[in-house]
């Protein structure tokens, strides 16, 4: 299972032909937006019914909220992941605060658990966010996963949302 990674910037205008062939003839699943998603990104990940993974640069933007507004309320129907809880490796906690609001505002929104540095905000995501809403996430190799799951099995979740968590979601949003 793979995701195509596309700078929607630095591809206008090939991305829709580029995106269709992946996910057709490679059997690609999704794509990770390398760059703010474009209008031209989102209307070809909206028909063909893939999510998008998109981490949002704090500097440019100052949270993930900003950068997922609009697009979030533009496209319902595509599914966006927000790795990382929102930050990477960081303790800026308004960006994880913005990340669990999103995916609370939005349905389309989901959030991933990989490299978030103070677990008070995974078991704040656990606590106010359904499990459905939740992906493990690793950010393998750079991270151990052995050490992502084990933050997801402290969240001591019932074993059907952990289940989910851990890998039921994705394979959900990716039709699996």
């Amino acid at each position: 299972i793979g995701f195509a990674v596309h700078n929607p910037q630095q591809e206008a205008g090939q991305l829709r032909q580029l995106l269709i062939a992946e996910v057709k003839s490679l059997g690609l699943k999704g794509v990770r937006s390398d760059g703010h998603p474009t209008r031209e990104l989102l209307d070809v990940v909206a028909e063909l019914n893939i999510p998008v993974i998109y981490y949002p640069d704090l500097e440019e933007y100052h949270g993930p909220a900003q950068a997922y507004y609009m697009n979030a309320t533009a496209y319902p129907s595509v599914k966006f992941i927000l790795p990382h809880l929102g930050a990477y490796r960081s303790w800026q906690w308004w960006a994880h605060y913005e990340a669990i609001d999103l995916a609370k505002r939005f349905p389309n929104v989901y959030v991933g658990t990989s490299s978030v540095i103070s677990r008070k905000y995974l078991e704040m995501a656990a606590r106010e966010l359904p499990a459905d809403r939740i992906l493990f996430g690793s950010f393998a190799p750079e991270l151990d996963p052995r050490v992502e799951i084990f933050s997801v099995k402290l969240l001591k979740l019932p074993k059907p949302s952990e289940a989910l968590v851990l890998g039921g979601n994705i394979q959900r949003l990716l039709g699996q």
